[in-house]
C-alpha cells in the first residue's frame, strides 16, 4: 500500500476516535456552577477559619463559671478536614470544567450523536443510565468513592479534637487547662499558686485580619508554668465586657505585691485606648491597671 494511501488510513481512524471523544462546549449555566463551585469552596474555608474563634468560644463559654479563654495551637487538627473538603471540590471542578461535563446541557445541542462522544449526557439526562461501562471501571469508580469518603471520615473525625484544647479564667480566678478531649487535665491553679504577674500593652500584626491593638496579662505559677489572656480573649457578647475585662485584671493584680508585678509598654496605653473607643471611666480603669 502506498505510503499516502496508508497515511490517510491512519489519519481517518484517529480522526474517527477524536470524534468519539468529542465533547461539546458547555453552557453558560454549567460553566457558572462549575465556577460558583470554585468560588464557595475557598470563601467556606476563609469562613472556617475566620469562624474557628467564634467555635471554640462557644464551646468554652457554655461553663458559665468561665470568664476568659486562651485557645491551644490544637487548631491544627482542624485543619485536614478543611484542605480535604478544599482539595476536593477543586479537583472536582477543575477536572469537571476540563472534561466538559455538562450538568443540565444545552438544548441546542443533541448529545451522544456525531460529531460528539457517545457517552456524553447531561448529569440529569436518563440516557446515562444506558451507557455500556467495563466492569472493571466500575469496580475502580466504586473503590474510589469509598476511599474518598475513607478520608472524610477520618478527617472529620479528628476536626473536633482542634476546638477544646484550651486555658480558661474563672470567675473565682482559678485558671483550668482542658485537653483535645475536653477533659481537664490538670488540677486547677489558684490564686495561691501564683507567683509573677506580667502586665503589657501589645501591638499585633494580623495575618488574617487588620492589624490591632490590645492588653494582656500573663500569670506566671509557682511551678514555673505561665497563662496568658487578653482583652480578646473575654466574652464579647456580653454587654460592659470592657469593664468586666478590666475589672477582673486588676481583681488578680491584687494577688501580687509590687515587686511581683512588671509593667510593658505603658507609654502605648493611650493607643489601646483609643483603638478600643475607651470612654473615660474605661481609660481610667485602664491607668489603674497599668500604675
Amino acid at each position: 500500500m502506498p505510503k499516502s494511501s496508508l497515511w490517510g488510513v491512519m489519519m481517518s481512524k484517529k480522526s474517527k476516535k477524536d470524534n468519539r471523544k468529542r465533547r461539546p462546549p458547555l453552557s453558560l449555566l454549567d460553566k457558572s456552577i462549575y465556577l460558583t463551585g470554585l468560588f464557595l469552596s475557598f470563601i467556606l474555608s476563609l469562613l472556617f477559619a475566620f469562624c474557628f474563634e467564634d467555635i471554640t468560644g462557644i464551646i468554652a463559654f457554655q461553663d458559665s463559671s468561665v470568664v476568659a479563654y486562651n485557645s491551644h495551637a490544637s487548631f491544627l487538627f482542624a485543619l485536614p478536614f478543611l484542605f480535604y473538603v478544599e482539595i476536593s471540590a477543586l479537583v472536582f471542578c477543575i477536572v469537571s470544567l476540563e472534561d466538559k461535563k455538562p450538568v443540565f446541557g444545552n438544548r441546542k445541542i443533541q448529545y451522544g450523536e456525531t460529531p460528539w462522544a457517545k457517552d456524553c449526557f447531561p448529569l440529569f439526562d436518563s440516557r446515562r443510565k444506558k451507557i455500556y461501562i467495563k466492569p472493571s471501571k466500575k469496580r475502580f469508580h466504586r473503590h474510589m468513592i469509598i476511599l474518598w469518603f475513607v478520608g472524610l471520615l477520618l478527617c472529620s473525625l479528628i476536626a473536633p479534637l482542634g476546638f477544646f484544647c484550651r486555658d480558661c479564667l474563672t470567675h473565682n480566678n482559678s485558671i483550668v487547662t482542658y485537653n483535645m478531649l475536653n477533659q481537664e487535665e490538670l488540677a486547677p491553679y489558684t490564686p495561691e499558686d501564683y507567683s509573677h504577674l506580667n502586665i503589657q500593652a501589645k501591638y499585633v500584626s494580623g495575618y488574617r485580619m487588620a492589624d490591632y491593638w490590645k492588653y494582656e496579662i500573663t500569670i506566671r505559677m509557682k511551678d514555673g508554668k505561665s497563662f496568658t489572656f487578653s482583652n480578646r480573649d473575654f466574652n464579647w457578647r456580653e454587654p460592659n465586657c470592657q469593664e468586666r475585662c478590666l475589672k477582673k485584671m486588676l481583681d488578680i493584680k491584687t494577688f501580687f505585691t509590687p515587686d511581683a508585678i512588671t509593667i510593658k509598654e505603658k507609654h502605648s496605653i493611650d493607643k489601646v485606648a483609643d483603638y478600643l473607643g475607651m470612654n473615660d471611666e474605661q481609660k481610667q480603669l485602664l491607668q489603674e491597671l497599668f500604675s
